[in-house]
């Protein structure tokens, strides 16, 4: 039956391991996120709310909501489509980044659909729109190629989604050879030490936004090329030194930084699909690594291993063999603290090859993803690069202060050390 014409709840399918596990974690703590895009050209508020209701409305896991069978196991229920949730504020030149906190620290109820609302900054000539999604449904990258399908709706252009719906686990084993099977990894991963969580008080994160010249970016790439290492792995290299500077204490500790393995170019053909088709590496800084370059070097040369696609695909099939018996949220947060414990968490959704035009309107900025785990000190740092431009979005309950700024420093430093590197 045609998602349209749904006029009772109907099982769209059981969750996957790691919707599982954010599906459990969610029921104590925020681990929603958000992706934030500045749009220039003059609209209207009805023509945000068109596009979104169409767009969605041909998504049924975002019109859904996650029930419990009679076993305890999680399902995603579809329910008759609606409108998506649009909070307006008439006033586009605000500070959007004060309304994606707000958005991060207000819940979401996953028995109750949809599982994605919006937030519309609007003005005469430009408008900020941030899209804030339950992460049982989406990953940064997925939510982001739906905030380029929302631009293209809004443009006047008919935009016709995939109908797939599927778990990582249904879309990885249904590529594997032979068919239908996930194997171990041939050498799994080492987990990390144990995070402690943050209090709950009812605080609103820290939200902080910077973002790169064409040129900077460009030398940045081209250092990074010459140096044998990747962006990911400056950038990793200038947090922990930022945040060694920064945070009081944190010079002498080990810090971890956890970063998350999109899947879709690897094992999925390039999907676009909405979904969490992720898996996810923590490398802990080891002794005498205080230059800059050997510090990124060892950041990209830790995770390229855990790139290779069948050991992600073992990695997705042990996920879903570990989560299969965690039922309880404190199951699920012992499993979060002891897998994705970090002090940094860099999800960095690389240079996402989107147009800038959308008929009337202009992509000006993209930012995100805004989200944290949870964990106490912990700092999350959202990157993407659009139209040349790196851009990074701090998000922290319990900020270290001036990181992007302090970073943004350490790589000018470098770069000025480099001249040839243009």
């Amino acid at each position: 039956m045609p998602f349209d014409q749904i006029d009772k709840p109907a099982i769209l399918r059981p969750l996957g391991g790691i919707e599982k596990l954010f599906w459990l974690i969610s029921q104590n703590r925020q681990t929603h996120f958000a992706i934030t895009a500045e749009v220039a050209g003059s609209s209207q508020v009805a023509q945000w709310q068109e596009a979104l209701d169409r767009i969605c409305g041909q998504l049924p896991v975002i019109w859904s909501r996650i029930v419990p069978d009679s076993r305890g196991v999680p399902l995603f229920e579809v329910v008759p489509r609606g409108s998506i949730p649009l909070q307006v504020v008439e006033d586009a030149g605000s500070n959007w980044a004060t309304h994606v906190a707000a958005q991060i620290e207000r819940p979401f109820d996953p028995s109750e659909a949809p599982l994605l609302r919006a937030t519309l900054l609007h003005g005469d000539d430009r408008a900020v729109i941030i899209l804030c999604a339950h992460h049982t449904i989406a990953d940064g990258l997925s939510l982001s190629f739906l905030m380029r399908d929302l631009l293209r709706t809004l443009g006047g252009e008919t935009v016709v989604l995939s109908p797939v719906t599927a778990s990582l686990e249904q879309m990885v084993a249904s590529r594997a050879e032979p068919a239908g099977t996930l194997t171990p990894p041939p050498e799994a991963p080492p987990a990390g030490r144990d995070a402690p969580y943050r209090l709950l008080n009812g605080s609103l994160p820290h939200v902080e936004s910077l973002r790169f010249s064409r040129e900077k970016t460009e030398r940045l790439r081209a250092w990074a090329r010459a140096e044998r290492t990747t962006v990911h792995g400056a950038l990793s290299a200038a947090a922990t030194f930022a945040a060694s500077v920064r945070m009081p204490g944190w010079s002498d500790l080990p810090l971890r930084i956890h970063s998350p393995i999109d899947v879709r170019g690897r094992l999925l053909g390039g999907s676009e699909d909405l979904g969490v088709f992720v898996s996810a590496a923590i490398v802990e800084l080891g002794d005498g690594l205080g230059d800059f370059r050997r510090r990124a070097r060892f950041f990209s040369d830790s995770l390229a291993p855990l790139k290779a696609s069948e050991l992600l695909a073992g990695m997705v099939g042990m996920m879903r063999d570990q989560v299969a018996g965690i039922t309880t949220v404190d199951q699920a947060q012992a499993f979060l603290a002891q897998q994705a414990g970090a002090d940094i968490l860099l999800s960095n959704l690389g240079a996402v090859d989107f147009p800038d035009r959308y008929g009337p309107f202009t992509l000006e900025a993209l930012w995100g993803p805004s989200v944290t785990l949870g964990f106490a000190l912990a700092q999350t740092v959202g990157a993407i690069t659009l139209g040349g431009r790196l851009h990074l979005l701090h998000t922290s309950y319990e900020p270290t202060r001036g990181l992007l700024a302090e970073t943004s420093s350490i790589l000018d430093a470098v770069l000025q050390d480099s001249p040839g590197y243009v």
